[in-house]
């Protein structure tokens, strides 16, 4: 089967990064795969595969005719079969269905995890008549698909997101002079990265004054970075906190690192916290999306209330206190993810959904 996988851009996150993901992994197993960037390119392009094809439209708007045609003709030069289409690329990828008068099969893959507190979008339930089949990255938006979705409940799957990356220390995590923490995630709000530097500031007032907060992840000059920098800024934090913007080597970033986490608000699945486990690192995440599940409630990792810095930071101080069954942890979590959020397990699922319902 010919797959074009559809994303708005190649900047750094998880949508983005599972577009990537999948096309190498797909290229990899055999299968003829194209990575489409509709709107641009961005940092992930140095993960691809070099052999996956990769063609950028260029869309300046979403009523840029232009590229969407630009789609269509791809499409029809290449004879894809399916467009695998992320978050809400499945509009355009619905629109090359019916220019092409239904000769190519759509999948949605919804990486939304807030989407299950939300009313229900009209326009995407009526658009869901047209789809052939849904991924959704956690068990809440596998309900509200099967829900709300016009879609064959046996085209609908849960399929876990997973890692790719090759991790090197430099030195064990035995030897630390300072814990580097480190939050893997692009600056938007549902992130809430002052419930990081709040608990952060916390942590540090518990008498670890050492230690180095990481923020790696794309940012916008918008009010919501603004509002993070000033905070930074007004707290003075500055030599505390430090800002990477996109990462381009995340196994090597992980690599230098002691304790890795998630502060968010709502997730679905963050492929960072399964960066994390590759790169064995003890972690904290909030109680959003999938994130207890990926840590087994607990048994491999710290998980918090949403929203509550001190319960964080306090989760902190209790790993560095106990450093030495915080690393057995990661290690066992490392263990975890590769034996159910690697590659193969995906491309199961994933053919069986693809090809076993066709």
């Amino acid at each position: 089967m010919r797959i074009l996988q559809l994303i708005d851009s190649l900047d750094t996150g998880g949508a983005e990064m599972m577009a990537v993901n999948i096309s190498n992994a797909l290229h990899e197993d055999g299968n003829p795969v194209i990575l489409c960037a509709s709107r641009r390119g961005g940092a992930l392009l140095n993960r691809k595969h070099k052999q996956v094809p990769y063609i950028c439209l260029n869309k300046a708007n979403s009523l840029d005719f232009r590229a969407l045609f630009r789609l269509v003709a791809l499409a029809k030069r290449e004879n894809i079969e399916l467009i695998h289409a992320h978050s809400s690329s499945v509009f355009w990828a619905l629109f090359v269905k019916l220019a092409l008068f239904g000769r190519v099969q759509v999948l949605w893959h919804d990486h939304f995890g807030n989407r299950v507190h939300e009313k229900a979008n009209v326009f995407m339930v009526l658009c869901s008549y047209l789809l052939d089949y849904a991924i959704c990255v956690n068990e809440e938006l596998k309900n509200w698909s099967l829900a709300h979705m016009k879609i064959p409940q046996d085209h609908i799957a849960q399929i876990n997101n997973f890692p790719a990356l090759t991790i090197s220390r430099k030195s064990g995590l035995e030897t630390m002079d300072s814990p580097k923490i480190v939050y893997l995630a692009s600056f938007r709000e549902p992130k809430n990265h002052l419930n990081a530097i709040q608990a952060f500031q916390k942590y540090l007032q518990l008498g670890n004054p050492n230690a180095q907060l990481i923020l790696a992840g794309k940012y916008h000059q918008n009010t919501y970075y603004q509002q993070v920098t000033d905070y930074i800024q007004s707290q003075g934090l500055s030599g505390k906190v430090q800002l990477t913007g996109n990462v381009e080597d995340v196994g090597l970033l992980l690599s230098e690192m002691h304790i890795g986490i998630i502060s968010s608000d709502f997730e679905g699945l963050p492929v960072s916290l399964l960066e994390y486990g590759l790169a064995a690192l003890p972690v904290v995440v909030t109680e959003v999306g999938e994130c207890p599940k990926v840590l087994d409630y607990g048994r491999f990792g710290k998980i918090v209330e949403k929203g509550n810095p001190l319960q964080l930071a306090e989760a902190l101080h209790d790993l560095v206190g106990n450093w030495e069954q915080a690393i057995a942890t990661g290690r066992e979590f490392r263990s975890h993810v590769d034996e159910n959020y690697g590659t193969r397990n995906f491309l199961s699922t994933y053919y069986h959904l693809i090809k076993g319902n066709r």
